[in-house]
């Protein structure tokens, strides 16, 4: 099954950034989750070496399931299921009218939903706008996207769009119940976390 057709089988079978310097994370284009030493909460590491970057999940439970989609990994905290993918920029350039952040989100954006209307055609997209994100010390601005789209008689799904670098966008498609409103503020929470991962960090941790 080709990384498209996954994750449209996840759309529909449910229902990131700054300059990264970063030492020695390793490069394996995977996800890694830990739990938080403080508890409450879980941390999203996506490995790509220098460009390593990590989110945090609210949440008490982790489930990550990897037999729905076979070779695509998803994760259920409490009452939510997410999933992370990175897309690049060649995956959608037909799409870019131009090469600045705001112009990138938008072709990636507008290449995924082409893909959800030509394989849902009944699913009803809605655009929640661009917002700005800092890093964790709230510094670099740098902006994020947030949509949706909900086929008759399945959940809605969130997705929560945001560059990494020029060349790479990290999306993470979450579903989960509550209104719009609940679900925004999850997103923008993810947002928020999101993050390049320092030297430190990556030497002190002990990677699977």
């Amino acid at each position: 099954m080709t990384r498209r057709r996954r994750r449209i089988a996840w759309f529909c079978g449910l229902a990131m950034a700054s300059s990264w310097a970063v030492a020695d994370c390793p490069n394996s284009k995977s996800t890694v989750v830990f739990k938080s030493s403080q508890g409450g909460s879980y941390l999203f590491y996506y490995l790509m070496g220098e460009r390593t970057f990590r989110f945090t999940v609210e949440g008490k439970s982790f489930r990550m399931d990897t037999a729905r989609i076979p070779g695509h990994a998803l994760y259920e905290i409490d009452d939510k299921v997410l999933q992370l993918d990175r897309v690049d920029r060649k995956s959608f350039a037909s799409f870019a009218q131009g090469t600045g952040e705001a112009e990138t989100l938008e072709a990636q954006v507008r290449y995924e939903q082409q893909y959800v209307k030509t394989t849902a055609p009944q699913a009803k997209i809605t655009n929640f706008g661009t917002r700005t994100r800092t890093d964790r010390d709230g510094k670099n601005p740098r902006l994020f996207r947030i949509w949706k789209f909900q086929a008759p008689e399945m959940q809605a799904q969130y997705l929560l769009t945001t560059l990494i670098d020029a060349d790479t966008v990290a999306m993470i498609s979450a579903s989960m119940p509550g209104t719009d409103d609940d679900a925004l503020d999850v997103l923008r929470a993810y947002a928020l976390s999101l993050g390049s991962v320092s030297a430190a960090d990556c030497d002190g941790i002990k990677w699977p």
